[in-house]
């Protein structure tokens, strides 16, 4: 299953793409305010599910991180983005995540907020 991922993986940053790194939701889900993740009736299944996004570069041995780009108009919680970069690169993985810290406006809506990010990548990786 290991060397599955990681082939997926490989076949992206491979080829014709030009793809320095993979920006993506890192949960399923808003974050679940913790009173509701530390009560007895917290369910593990529905924890791990939210995780999921988050396994496929860590079955890939890559590295990772993510960062808090916005918070829920409905519960004012956290929602982040996960970042991937290419295996032995996590020098390439720091900037981006810095630039992405630095273009994140704690007043921003989600959507700007996007675009601004979006335009950005673009605009970085592909001039």
């Amino acid at each position: 299953m290991r060397q599955l991922v990681k082939q997926d993986f490989d076949a992206v940053w491979s080829g014709s793409n030009h793809v320095d790194v993979l920006v993506t939701p890192t949960t399923t889900n808003v974050a679940v305010p913790i009173a509701q993740v530390m009560a007895a009736e917290s369910d593990p299944t529905n924890e791990y599910v939210n995780d999921v996004l988050t396994i496929p570069a860590s079955l890939a041995g890559l590295p990772a991180a993510s960062l808090p780009i916005d918070r829920s108009t409905a519960t004012g919680l956290p929602l982040g983005i996960q970042v991937i970069g290419r295996s032995r690169n996590e020098a390439q993985l720091l900037r981006v995540c810095k630039q992405l810290e630095q273009l994140r406006a704690p007043s921003a809506t989600a959507a700007a907020t996007s675009t601004r990010l979006l335009e950005h990548l673009r605009s970085s990786f592909h001039s």
